[in-house]
């Protein structure tokens, strides 16, 4: 469970939340990952805007890694079923001039309260060595482009990614 706390009246929702892990297995026993979020809605009508950020910090036995990551978005209800969402994500890695953009439309029709058809598009910018993807970052956050000279290619680092999906949702 994550503490959270939030605060509603009319139009206007804010929440905020942090959570805290220390070892993810046996073997990283000795690793603590910290993230602490604040998000803000703001209903208008059919529309809907939000804005957020997020602090990260992870310490691992090799190497520390600290980012904040800030978005901005909307989300229009076309219709009754029908809504369109577009938001934009920077994420500042801090000590680093790699500091990505992410651009996410969606659209989503739905056919009962439980199911869904969803088409979401993704671009994610990458620049001066980032190898963020458009489902998170790549194994070579950390590292100095220098010393990945044999698997850069591999990674991604430093090149855009653009990518698309369609699908059926149904919640139980």
């Amino acid at each position: 469970m994550k503490p959270a706390v939030g605060y509603a009246t009319g139009s206007f929702a804010t929440r905020v939340v942090y959570d805290e892990v220390h070892g993810s297995t046996v073997a990283t026993a000795d690793n603590i990952e910290r993230h602490a979020s604040l998000g803000v809605t703001y209903d208008w009508g059919r529309s809907r805007l939000f804005a957020g950020y997020r602090w990260y910090y992870g310490d691992f036995s090799t190497s520390a890694l600290r980012t904040n990551l800030y978005w901005l978005g909307a989300n229009y209800r076309v219709t009754p079923a029908f809504t369109l969402t577009g938001a934009a994500y920077y994420t500042d890695v801090r000590n680093s001039g790699g500091d990505p953009y992410s651009f996410v439309p969606s659209s989503t029709y739905a056919f009962s309260k439980r199911t869904d058809l969803y088409a979401i598009l993704g671009f994610a910018k990458n620049r001066d060595g980032s190898s963020m993807g458009l489902s998170g970052f790549g194994p070579s956050l950390n590292a100095n482009a220098t010393t990945l000279t044999a698997t850069s290619e591999q990674l991604g680092v430093g090149q855009n990614q653009f990518g698309g999906i369609i699908g059926i949702r149904h919640r139980f």
